[in-house]
C-alpha cells in the first residue's frame, strides 16, 4: 500500500509566528499555529536544527534523509520523500543525502518520543472528521 502524505516544510523561515504574512490562514484557524502553542512546537524545529549545524546542513536536509533511513528499518516499507521547489539551488539542497549515523537517527528517535505537541492539529470542528 503506498501513501502520500502532503505538508509544506518551511525551512524554519516562519519563527515566530508574527512572521506569517496577514492573509495566512494558519495562524487563524490551525491552534498549533497560534501563540504559545506555535512556541512550544517551534521547540522541535529548534532541536533538529541543532543536530542540522552538528551535520553541515539544513534542516529540511535532516528531515528528507531521516525519512530515508526509516526504510532501512525491519519491517518498514520503502520511503521516498519528493520534496518539491520552484528554485534549483533548493532542489539540488533537497537530493543531498546526508549521513545519518545510528546515533543521529537515535537522537532523532528520543526528541521525537519525548515531544508532544501543543494543541490539537486541527479546530475543534475539522477534529471529528480526523479518524484516530
Amino acid at each position: 500500500m503506498s501513501s502520500t502524505p502532503r505538508t509544506r516544510f518551511p525551512r524554519g523561515k516562519i519563527r515566530p509566528v508574527e512572521d506569517l504574512p496577514e492573509n495566512d490562514m494558519r495562524a487563524k484557524i490551525h491552534p498549533r499555529w497560534q501563540g504559545d502553542n506555535f512556541r512550544k512546537n517551534s521547540q522541535l524545529v529548534d532541536d533538529i536544527e541543532a543536530l542540522a549545524k552538528k551535520k553541515g546542513c539544513t534542516v529540511s536536509q535532516i528531515a528528507i534523509n531521516w525519512l530515508l533511513s526509516l526504510s532501512r528499518r525491519p519491517g518498514m516499507s520503502t520511503i521516498v520523500p519528493i520534496p518539491g521547489s520552484t528554485k534549483p539551488d533548493r532542489i539540488r539542497e533537497n537530493a543531498t543525502i546526508i549521513d545519518l549515523t545510528d546515533e543521529d537517527l537515535r537522537d532523532i528517535d528520543r526528541l521525537l518520543a519525548s515531544f508532544t505537541p501543543a494543541s490539537d492539529r486541527y479546530p475543534p470542528q475539522h477534529m471529528k472528521y480526523v479518524s484516530a
